[in-house]
């Protein structure tokens, strides 16, 4: 017996993506195989039989059979499928997220899906809960009366385990990494229909529910969200709102504020709760030289931490500095490697001695004395970042307690949440934390201070605004209902500003949607991202023209009003990352439905390989 398999490696797309093997056993389309590629045994699915050997070709035996029947039911199955498309990547590489690791050992303890239950036919209902979790309780308690399936879908492993804390009630069961015969025997629970409440992250998605009736999907707009470090590259909620549209569960969509997308569509299902805090708004025109804080600020430092209380800055930016810029010439001192700008650093953090740090290639210089261009020795670090604060903060401050959160002082987990329960339990302290906090359980703070809100808006990409208003809504939830939101800002007269001060969110959405889509941006439109490096600008120039006017001509000849429109070649934000050049192109297009892949079965084809393919990426710069 000959089979077509589809291995769990990413080697193409349609039937490239196929391998043929023989077999010694009976198998059905959809049977999980291990089979030889190369010196190495991986898994990979039948995807369908064949009568006869093909010809011209050498046949290897399957090594060993792991099911028979089917290993992914039709719900995964759709979504792999879908999955492959939406993300450009191809399905080898994302079947990979749907076997387990404890597979590759097991045969007899893989159970059967039960095929009693039976989806809810008719259109998928979706919930809103933001500002408040009692929704959120009251449908994860009907769903498990029911005897049915609930997934919870958390940003990060951390917030997975403070959500199993806040719904301990339930007896949820957390799924990311650890104990594999428990990950096992709980993966078979839920594929022959069990119910339970499952908490998890990315993983916890791509578990075989038989049983499925409420998929809630916690901080929407979490950027931690967008899964963009290694293939498939996709935004998790959107591939959560395709699972649950296939099996008939209710979405439940929870956090601060919703997307502008979820907002553009239910506006009118949506009831809107936003925190209420005091706020103040301090010019950091009227500091001091060379001071981090404005003397408005440090008063009320100073008054919080004689009252004992605890205070949170947030800074944009890690290091001393953001950048090093000559005031005679102004330029700025850049990583010769990667031409960009490189921010000052203390070379560890209990060094005094200052160094230049590349953040792409990291490379490390010594303090330049004069301006390489015009030879000045007027050089000035520009820029508030976390490192200064702490030393700022130290001078003035020097009984305080002072705990800093980034990934300079950090980047191990269990010493993070160590550093949050220090500072919980400190009293006069003060925690120094870049955006990384934002993704983690900071305790209720008696204030908080915005370094400077120009750095939270400096990115140039069109969602900029968008995650500067939410940014400031999450700090603002993170304070207790007596306590101060203070914002430092070059120009205190800005009507975003003033806008997620108020939490006017009804004001800034619809500014905000009327701009997008005058603009043809998301989510009035749906954005691929193409990447090309190379170590001869040259070269990669001459590849871009040769893509864009591939593209143009393929896709001119799909109609309206999906339209496709291709922008560039541009170079990248950084010219040269890591010695290579970079080349940027965008398509945008008005999709068909919320989960039409047309296009991008389009780019696919016509795109070679070696251009990064990246749908609705986070930034397009």
């Amino acid at each position: 017996m000959f089979v077509d398999v589809l291995p769990v490696i990413g080697i193409g797309f349609g039937i490239k993506a196929l391998l043929t093997y023989r077999s010694q056993k009976s198998l059905h389309e959809g049977a999980l195989v291990i089979v030889p590629f190369g010196p190495r045994r991986i898994p990979a699915f039948v995807v369908s039989l064949r009568k006869s050997k093909p010809p011209f070709l050498k046949i290897r035996d399957i090594e060993k059979t792991v099911t028979s029947s089917p290993f992914l039911i039709k719900s995964q199955w759709k979504m792999l499928l879908w999955l492959a498309e939406a993300t450009a990547t191809p399905p080898g590489q994302v079947a990979r997220l749907f076997v387990p690791p404890w597979v590759m050992g097991e045969t007899e303890h893989l159970k059967n899906p039960s095929q009693s239950f039976k989806p809810r036919k008719g259109q998928r209902k979706t919930v809103f809960d933001f500002g408040n979790n009692r929704k959120m309780r009251k449908a994860i308690q009907r769903s498990l009366l029911a005897k049915r399936q609930v997934l919870v879908l958390a940003p990060t492993n951390a917030l997975a385990e403070n959500l199993a804390e806040y719904l301990r009630h339930f007896q949820p069961t957390l799924y990311f990494g650890g104990n594999r015969t428990k990950e096992r025997d709980l993966w078979n629970d839920i594929r022959i229909g069990k119910s339970a409440l499952i908490i998890g992250s990315r993983s916890a998605l791509f578990l075989p529910f038989s049983n499925l009736d409420l998929l809630a999907i916690t901080d929407e707009t979490n950027p931690l969200y967008f899964h963009e470090f290694t293939r498939p590259k996709f935004h998790i909620p959107t591939a959560a709102k395709f699972l649950a549209q296939k099996v008939h569960a209710t979405l439940l969509l929870t956090g601060t504020v919703p997307s502008l997308d979820t907002w553009r569509r239910y506006e009118k299902a949506i009831s809107l709760t936003l925190p209420q805090r005091n706020i103040q708004i301090l010019d950091l025109k009227k500091r001091k030289r060379l001071q981090v804080f404005t003397k408005d600020a440090l008063m009320l430092i100073d008054k919080t931490i004689n009252n004992g209380g605890k205070i949170f800055i947030f800074a944009a930016r890690r290091g001393e500095a953001s950048v090093v810029v000559c005031r005679d010439c102004g330029a700025a001192l850049v990583c010769p490697r990667c031409e960009a700008p490189m921010p000052v650093f203390r070379k560890n953090y209990k060094s005094g001695e200052i160094v230049l740090r590349c953040r792409h290639c990291g490379q490390e210089l010594r303090m330049a004395l004069a301006c390489p261009v015009c030879r000045s020795l007027r050089l000035t670090p520009r820029g508030i970042a976390a490192q200064a604060i702490a030393s700022d903060l130290a001078h003035h401050f020097p009984h305080a307690a002072l705990f800093e959160l980034s990934s300079d002082a950090t980047s191990n987990q269990k010493a993070q949440k160590k550093i949050l329960d220090e500072f919980a339990k400190t009293p006069k302290s003060i925690l120094i934390a870049t955006h990384m906090a934002l993704a983690m359980n900071v305790p209720q703070t008696d204030l908080i201070i915005v370094a400077t809100a120009e750095q939270l808006v400096a990115m140039q990409d069109f969602r900029a605004e968008e995650r500067f208003f939410e940014t400031i809504i999450r700090l603002k939830g993170m304070l207790e209902k007596t306590g101060t939101l203070a914002i430092q800002a070059w120009r205190t007269q800005n009507t975003l500003l003033d806008t997620a001060a108020r939490g006017d969110w009804n004001h800034f959405a619809k500014q905000e949607l009327i701009l997008r889509k005058s603009l043809a941006w998301p989510p009035f439109r749906r954005i691929a991202k193409l990447t090309l490096e190379n170590k001869n600008a040259e070269v990669a120039e001459r590849q871009s023209q040769k893509l864009i006017l591939q593209l143009k001509k393929s896709l001119s000849l799909i109609p309206y009003p999906i339209s496709p429109e291709v922008i560039g070649p541009s170079p990248g934000l950084i010219p040269r990352p890591r010695g290579k050049h970079i080349r940027i192109l965008i398509v945008k297009w008005k999709p068909g439905g919320e989960f039409d892949t047309l296009v991008e079965r389009k780019i696919i084809k016509i795109t070679p390989p070696e251009w990064e393919i990246t749908i609705n990426p986070s930034s397009i710069i």
